[in-house]
């Protein structure tokens, strides 16, 4: 079996993990929007905890307010509400209902860092690739390196030569762990499309070297911890060895 790692082009990324990554980032940014609201109007943090948002904001900023303090407290507490429900309205949707359209529309700067951040490659799990093929176009694609996927050797060197319909059909009577493997689209061929090149290659494969060589070990123990210091010859107290 030989391993590959699957690509995609950066706007179905974008519509599927992206979304994910970029919703939960702006969750977590009005959620600390709310708390120092409900911190600044003298209120528990930890309201949060046991109550949604909404109902926290009709609770405790009723809206009969009547001091522009008061009011400046409730709407900048709703303004992170539908926030909030905005990012987590986009988290729990389908990629087809595109939900993160309005959201990167909606917040530039945090769909701005989350692209700088998977371009520049300090994104855990991902790799951006300008293009793959070099005649086509440069609208960005993403590998999915947590996704490691198989492929038969025998199908490996025959897409390497150049596949098409009638020669993986020939190829599967004699080697049926073939089928199902390839799915073909109209022009019934498969062949690479691009190539990897220095320092690129090199570059992708040690990001991938150090999501998967990453080895824990257990922590010391907390009484380990705490004693080490008044343990060292130096540091005793009593004399001993």
């Amino acid at each position: 079996m030989c391993n590959y790692l699957p690509v995609v082009s950066f706007d179905d990324w974008l519509h599927r993990d992206g979304r994910v990554i970029l919703a939960s980032r702006i969750e977590r940014r009005y959620l600390g929007a709310m708390r120092n609201n409900l911190k600044s109007a003298g209120y528990a943090e930890s309201i949060l905890a046991v109550q949604a948002p909404r109902p926290v904001l009709e609770m405790l900023f009723t809206g009969g307010e009547k001091d522009k303090k008061s009011l400046r407290a409730r709407k900048a507490f709703e303004d992170a509400v539908e926030g909030y429900e905005l990012s987590i309205e986009c988290s729990k949707s389908l990629p087809k209902d595109e939900k993160v359209t309005s959201l990167t529309s909606s917040h530039e700067g945090e769909c701005g860092t989350l692209i700088k951040d998977l371009t520049r490659q300090n994104m855990t799990g991902y790799y951006f690739i300008p293009k793959i093929d070099s005649n086509g176009d440069d609208l960005g694609y993403v590998v999915l390196m947590r996704e490691v996927r198989h492929i038969p050797r025998a199908l490996a060197i025959l897409i390497a030569r150049g596949l098409d319909v009638a020669t993986y059909d020939q190829n599967l009577s004699g080697n049926p762990s073939l089928a199902g493997r390839l799915v073909f689209d109209e022009t019934g061929f498969s062949m690479p499309i691009g190539q990897l090149t220095s320092p690129t290659l090199e570059h992708l494969m040690q990001n991938f070297s150090l999501l998967f060589t990453r080895i824990g070990v257990a922590d010391p123990n907390t009484e380990y911890i705490e004693e080490l210091l008044t343990r060292q010859p130096s540091f005793r107290r009593d004399g001993s060895e």
